[in-house]
């Protein structure tokens, strides 16, 4: 008579979860049915299923529970094939966060701690018969053909085709080899993807082998949570959030609404406008005009710059002291061509040095990409800074410029130009973030972007500004929202810390 394995539920009654309370008490009933349905539900003295694809909203624990079954599996379903576990993770950020949390469970927990030996990159077996590895999907290209008694792939969402899928299919000849995939939704959703084609064979419940486990703000596979609003259907855990519902109201102001509405609602994604141009409309100004000169203005710039197609954009702000907003100060843009490439010197150097005889420029952002050298700008006394377009920077910069504008707390001169660029872009989602982009190769948006960088840059430095009182006064007197008088700033501040702040600043 065969003896059935330790359940997962039995196993987890065991461990801790990471503050200390038993890990049992953290897992909500839906998840303790998903563990029981795919670790613990045998046929014929193998397990009925081979395969789990789990979607749900982000914050839901679709990690973490695969962590845990990746535990379950290694610690308990031993065989002589071999209990090595593999998690692949859509990038080096994710494969971090999982392994960190791995590496938590078995320390918090005694039960693990026995059976574990925590190393750089992976959990082994104090036995030596196995390990659980941890790795960004684009480090698997060497595994191909390679077996493991689980698999587990962490936001299947980034895979555009199947080639990973395809090189860690599993051993025919081991019953117990499982293949665990989560994630929210595609932000392709296309055949040929893997999630759209597993979403396809999990709703039209073909293939016997898969636990399909599926919450969304539009369909729902758990019959308790199936009639309740969108947000709860697509959020399970929602229980569990310090500030519930509240937490999804806050995403969703400051998240682009494709973006919201993947990563919280599970629904696929498609690019949708960066911004809602009502948002800008409120933030442009008609009585505002661009500044012509002021050498007591202390302005950030951003330049984006092509050399042949794309045109080339400076943008100029200023960190507004009086209504703590970001304000367009003037901006430039050139236009090259195939046949009449941009001279960099005699357009964008050209406008730095001229707009440094007329403001107080405090740093320029750029991407080294196409300004290969700032040399001369730097020469003349100018603060460049390189920003690479990396996926991090831009989701950075994209993200301030968004919460910028739906909050309300950037002005604007009126300008068609403008506004026709800010309605040309969208919000890209890429495996690592989003982008501000564009759907058309001749809708131009580097006004937009070097909007952000010097956005960016204007946040980020508004407490190394220095501003002189006359300075002060002259940017109050520019806000046309409502009159103003010309203001001490020692009554702002204090007489005393607005003299530190003078010396500090070399006015004093």
């Amino acid at each position: 008579m065969t003896r059935k394995p330790l359940t997962s539920l039995r196993l987890f009654g065991r461990l801790k979860w990471l503050d200390g309370r038993p890990l049992l008490d953290t897992i909500e009933p839906y998840r303790r049915k998903i563990f029981k349905d795919a670790l613990d539900t045998y046929k014929d003295g193998a397990p009925v299923y081979n395969q789990v694809l789990a979607g749900r909203g982000k914050k839901n624990f679709k990690s973490c529970d695969l962590v845990l079954a990746a535990i379950y599996c290694t610690v308990v379903r031993r065989s002589v094939q071999g209990n090595d576990a593999l998690i692949l993770a859509s990038d080096e950020a994710q494969a971090g966060d999982d392994l960190s949390l791995a590496r938590k469970l078995v320390e918090c927990s005694p039960a693990l701690s026995a059976e574990f030996e925590v190393l750089s990159k992976e959990l082994r077996l104090k036995d030596g018969s196995g390990s659980i590895k941890i790795l960004p999907a684009g480090d698997a290209s060497g595994l191909h053909g390679k077996q493991f008694s689980f698999l587990g792939l962490d936001e299947i969402h980034t895979h555009d085709d199947w080639r990973v899928l395809e090189a860690l299919q599993p051993d025919p000849t081991r019953r117990d080899a499982l293949t665990w995939i989560t994630s929210y939704d595609s932000i392709t959703d296309e055949p040929g993807t893997p999630l759209h084609d597993l979403k396809a064979i999990g709703f039209a419940g073909t293939d016997q082998k898969m636990l399909f486990s599926w919450y969304s703000a539009d369909r729902c596979t758990d019959p308790d949570f199936a009639d309740l609003d969108p947000e709860a259907r697509a959020n399970p855990s929602m229980g569990s959030w310090p500030e519930g519902r509240a937490y999804l109201d806050q995403q969703r102001r400051r998240l682009p609404a494709n973006i919201f509405k993947r990563l919280h609602l599970n629904l696929p994604g498609s690019a949708s406008s960066f911004v809602d141009m009502a948002a800008w409309d409120d933030c442009t100004d008609e009585e505002l005009t661009r500044v012509i000169a002021d050498r007591g203005l202390p302005i950030f710039i951003g330049v984006d710059a092509s050399t042949k197609h794309d045109s080339t954009a400076l943008a100029a702000v200023t960190w507004d002291w009086r209504e703590q907003k970001v304000r367009l100060v003037t901006h430039k843009v050139f236009q090259p061509s195939p046949d009449e490439p941009l001279d960099f010197a005699a357009t964008v150097e050209a406008t730095l040095l001229d707009w440094r005889s007329r403001f107080r420029i405090q740093k320029v952002l750029y991407d080294p990409y196409q300004l290969q050298s700032m040399q001369e700008v730097a020469r003349a006394g100018l603060e460049v800074e390189e920003l690479p377009q990396t996926p991090a920077n831009l989701t950075a910069i994209g993200q301030n410029l968004f919460d910028l504008i739906h909050g309300r707390n950037f002005r604007s001169y009126p300008d068609a130009g403008l506004r026709l660029a800010v309605s040309h872009a969208i919000a890209l989602e890429t495996a690592r973030g989003w982008r501000i982009a564009k759907e058309r190769a001749s809708h131009k948006i580097d006004f937009v972007v070097a909007l952000a960088m010097a956005a960016f840059a204007a946040v980020r430095g508004q407490g190394e500004i220095p501003v002189s009182g006359d300075t002060w006064w002259r940017l109050a007197q520019r806000s046309r929202e409502r009159p103003y008088q010309r203001t001490d700033p020692s009554a702002l501040y204090g007489e005393r810390k607005w003299l530190q702040m003078q010396r500090q600043r070399g006015f004093a």
